[in-house]
């Protein structure tokens, strides 16, 4: 079996284990197959970190993409993803998305 690695950019939130790690079995699996939720770490997606948000850019090793000053986010789209990442996390202290860059292992 062989790896493959890619780079992403996504404007949303970062998730960490011991955030989902307290979900009910059935609200996790729910969380995994959101299709906002990405492992960062696809190799295993049960105790990755994983990126909650929308996927803008991708690119495999030796590709590259320019990143715009603003990258555009479709606003319903957007606020759809943060209804879902509230429902999830409805105790955060902030629900302000942010541009991340990923290094993931597919």
């Amino acid at each position: 079996m062989s790896v493959h690695y890619s780079s992403r950019l996504g404007y949303g939130f970062i998730v960490q284990r011991k955030e989902y790690r307290e979900f009910p079995e059935e609200k996790f699996k729910r969380f995994q197959e959101s299709d906002y939720a990405f492992a960062i770490d696809g190799w295993d997606p049960d105790n990755s970190t994983y990126f909650f948000g929308l996927m803008i850019w991708h690119a495999d090793p030796s590709e590259y993409f320019m990143v715009p000053p603003v990258t555009p986010y479709p606003h319903e789209e957007l606020m759809k993803m943060i209804d879902e990442y509230t429902s999830f996390f409805p105790n955060q202290k902030s629900y302000m998305p942010h541009n991340y860059v990923l290094s993931c292992v597919d």
